[in-house]
Parts: structure tokens; sequence; C-alpha cells
């Protein structure tokens, strides 16, 4: 007997993305912050993660995390290949928690080509997903901290 499956179990992030199309699909695209707090509640970022952490997160999401040296301005890319997904970090952190928002950035890159490769793409032409990534980036780690504050007071 062959199950049928829509391939979501050897690609999580397509999953996210196939959820987050059942909840918003008749006003879609959702907005950016939206996205970001089911991004963040689904990975289950917590802002004070190490590297090692952040390689176990991504990991359990599908996705390979390498940390290596990079040209000098380039603190992270993304791509993807068969069915494998990588994100590569800067080993160089140029400021404290930057490899989250680096990291963010890339998912967001990520996310919107598994949003394209089913027929809901979130960025119009006159957008730039650079821009989009960053705004996703910062949503993320604002959300990050706002779902963390409660337990320092």
């Amino acid at each position: 007997m062959e199950l049928l499956t829509d391939g979501t179990e050897k690609n999580p992030i397509l999953g996210f993305c196939s959820n987050v199309i059942s909840r918003h699909g008749k006003s879609w695209p959702p907005e950016e912050i939206v996205l970001a707090e089911e991004f963040v509640q689904w990975l289950g970022f917590n802002s004070f993660l190490t590297k090692e952490a952040l390689k176990e997160l991504c990991k359990d999401k599908g996705v390979n995390l390498t940390v290596k040296t990079l040209p000098a301005g380039l603190r992270g890319f993304n791509c993807s290949y068969q069915d494998k997904r990588e994100i590569f970090l800067t080993d160089e952190e140029s400021a404290v928690f930057s490899d989250a928002h680096t990291l963010f950035h890339e998912f967001r890159e990520m996310l919107e080509h598994s949003f394209v490769e089913l027929g809901y793409p979130t960025i119009g032409a006159e957008q730039s997903l650079e821009v989009q990534a960053e705004t996703f980036a910062m949503a993320c780690r604002m959300r990050a901290v706002e779902q963390e504050l409660p337990a320092f007071f």
C-alpha cells in the first residue's frame, strides 16, 4: 500500500507555508508582523540561543546551519538543492544577537520561495525581497523578546 503525501514531511518549511496559507488565504498576503509571530512560535525561537543551539533549532526544521568565514560584507545567505536546505552565517558576529537577525532574514527568503512554489507569493514585482526579509527579521526579534518579557518581571 502506498501512502499519498504532500511532500511537507520532507520539507517542514513548505508545511509551515501551507499552514499559513490555510489560515490566511482569504486575506492574502498576511501582514509581515503576523507572519513573523507565527514563524517565531513555529520555530520555537528563544532570544538567548548560542550558535550551537541555533544549529539544532534549524536542524529540527530541516535546515542545515553552517557558520563559517564569508566574504567581507556578507553576513549570510541561503540555498536549496534537491530536498536539502542550508543557511550560512558568518562566523564574525557584527553586533550582539546579529546572528539571530541574519538567520531570520535568510529564513524569510526561504519562506518566500515556498510561498511562490505553492502559488501564493507575498511580495509583488515592485517590492524587494531584501527589504521584506529585513522587516521580517526585525519583527521576529521583537516578537521573541515580547514573548519572553514576562519571565523577566
